[in-house]
């Protein structure tokens, strides 16, 4: 009869296999399924949602029927470009509609990104998974910084204002001032004055009749120039000048996200003035007060500048790699080292931890998102008139903004559209168009 076959000893086990509790785990296939899912999740260079894509003609035509013909280009990226950057591009073509008049698209482009916003920075499961720190932050739908968030409830309140519903106007500033309290997984308190203004004055126009002190008040206390207007004063003239912010990634992995001023503008004040006799003669100038300053709102919190955004996520990448390093060293150690078998499984046990927390690791891709809003202003500045001062000889009177650069020198003229709802008007123009843009926005589309 023959012998039985020796018993192995353990320092013969093939150290690929551990059997533990009747499960092999197979330590050199798993290390390698890691890498290549850290590289699928992590490493890949472009991903399809980051492509632009094709749409077949007749769906673009029909979705561009209504459109603005001057901003279509702008609204044919919300289906080139897809969910990811809906709300960017609905904020970039609803500018441009509302500086072309049509604010019936502007509205509903806007009300398109205010869903998206409301849905991310909200309360619920839903956005809190949204606000994760485990998703790559490039993956997911553009909900744009503080500054971007509450200019989407500005524009949306100018176009409330311009349909007389000065109820839901104010009710957009609000929301926006809101907003502006909200920095990724944190909370601040409120600082975006020109809001508050706006919203006093929403209510000083409101059939309710309200004086919008309080909200005036707030206003004042950062920015003295937005204190309550005269209480004859019922038109509003807001100029918006210069470039936005720049967003830029910068840390060892791009996880800093940091703003940087825009381009340098020639312009550094602007006055409203009023013509007369076909806008040749001039019967009147006001100077528009700053009263936001974007390049201020997107790097500050409450007034305190900030390095950048993101660090926190970065460093927690940092340390879950280490530990996922030194799990993985020790387990292995343990594995090639003991001969005693528990100490081994105890070993394969801990390499597996280690594996899955340095794979978690690179699953977290912390790059920063620098996708930007790039026809917004730098800065928008306000005046208030009275109801007289549109008048001339009993008639209307045409008005201009004139823009000047740092020594007085006047750089350029854009006329003022006045349109009055209710018991107010409103005057807004623009020293750049917000057609001045590349088809795309900064960061919103990889490129091959």
């Amino acid at each position: 009869m023959n012998s039985p076959a020796p018993r192995p000893t353990t320092s013969s086990i093939d150290k690929r296999f551990i059997k533990r509790g009747g499960y092999t785990i197979r330590i050199a296939g798993l290390l390698a399924a890691t890498a290549v899912c850290a590289l699928a999740t992590a490493c890949g260079p472009i991903q399809t949602h980051e492509l632009a894509q094709a749409i077949p003609q007749d769906q673009m035509k029909d979705y561009l029927a209504d459109k603005p013909q001057d901003a279509q280009r702008l609204y044919s990226r919300v289906l080139i470009e897809g969910k990811r950057n809906e709300a960017l591009n609905h904020m970039r073509a609803g500018l441009a509609a509302f500086q072309l008049g049509d604010d019936d698209n502007a509205a509903k482009s806007f009300d398109v990104s205010l869903n998206t916003i409301e849905a991310i920075y909200a309360d619920n499961p839903k956005a809190a998974e949204a606000r994760s720190l485990w998703t790559k932050e490039n993956v997911k739908d553009f909900k744009g910084e503080p500054y971007e968030r509450a200019l989407a409830y500005y524009y949306r309140g100018l176009t409330y204002m311009h349909a007389g519903d000065y109820e839901n106007a104010r009710a957009s500033f609000r929301g926006g001032i809101l907003q502006s309290t909200f920095s990724y997984n944190e909370r601040f308190d409120a600082d975006f004055p020109l809001l508050n203004f706006l919203e006093g004055w929403a209510a000083r126009c409101s059939p309710a009749g309200s004086s919008g002190k309080d909200s005036f008040d707030v206003a004042a206390k950062t920015s003295p120039a937005l204190g309550a207007p005269p209480t004859e004063n019922n038109v509003l003239i807001l100029a918006e000048y210069g470039n936005p912010p720049m967003k830029v990634a910068k840390g060892k992995s791009s996880e800093l996200l940091t703003f940087q001023p825009g381009p340098p503008s020639n312009i550094t004040r602007v006055v409203i003035e009023s013509m007369a006799d076909g806008a040749k003669t001039r019967t009147a100038a006001f100077a528009a007060a700053p009263a936001s300053d974007l390049f201020r709102q997107a790097s500050t919190r409450n007034g305190r500048p900030i390095d950048g955004i993101l660090e926190g996520k970065a460093e927690f990448k940092d340390a879950t790699k280490t530990a996922g390093s030194v799990a993985m060293t020790t387990g292995a150690a343990l594995m090639t080292m003991s001969n005693n078998s528990n100490l081994q499984g105890a070993g394969a046990a801990l390499a597996l931890v280690g594996m899955f927390a340095s794979m978690a690791a690179e699953a977290m891709r912390p790059e920063a998102d620098v996708r930007a809003w790039d026809n917004i202003p730098g800065t928008i500045a306000v005046t208030t008139l009275k109801a007289s001062d549109l008048q001339g000889g009993g008639q209307p009177l045409q008005f201009e903004a004139v823009f000047y650069d740092p020594a007085g020198t006047e750089v350029g003229r854009k006329p003022v559209k006045i349109a009055t709802a209710g018991q107010c008007s409103l005057g807004w123009v623009r020293a750049r168009s917000a057609l001045d843009v590349p088809d795309s926005a900064p960061g919103a589309i990889a490129r091959r």
